[in-house]
């Protein structure tokens, strides 16, 4: 397993079946562009994960990273990827309120919930995986 950035973004594999992905502070369209096709190499496992994606340290996404990110999870959703749960961990209800805009445009039906602090976002990810 390994630990990789894109365009900013970094992405921890380690504990897989669980990722972990961090954003950076801030991201331009093409860094924000490198991030999704990284995430989608994950996807492309087609083996059941587990995304816990903070983004604390980022000042949010611009409406057309908004609208690239809902419509590569509405890409996903076509695909039936083997996403079994999304936890965010955020700092604001900005960001919260960003991250339910996302949702509520892609319609993505896999169990999501967002936390303030990373080791209760890694409890309940890991509840998904028993074993």
């Amino acid at each position: 397993m390994s630990k990789t950035t894109a365009g900013g973004f970094r992405f921890n594999d380690d504990d897989w079946p669980i990722l972990r992905v961090i954003a950076p502070a801030q991201q331009s369209d093409d860094d924000f562009s490198a991030y999704l096709k990284q995430l989608a190499t994950y996807r492309r496992r087609n083996e059941p994960y587990a995304i816990i994606y903070d983004i604390r340290p980022g000042r949010g996404l611009s409406a057309k990273q908004r609208r690239m990110q809902s419509d590569y999870i509405k890409e996903s959703i076509s695909l039936r990827i083997t996403l079994k749960a999304f936890a965010a961990i955020t700092r604001s209800g900005v960001q919260r309120g960003a991250l339910t805009a996302i949702f509520w445009l892609s319609g993505s039906p896999w169990p999501r919930k967002v936390f303030t602090s990373e080791s209760e976002a890694e409890q309940w990810v890991k509840s998904f995986f028993p074993n």
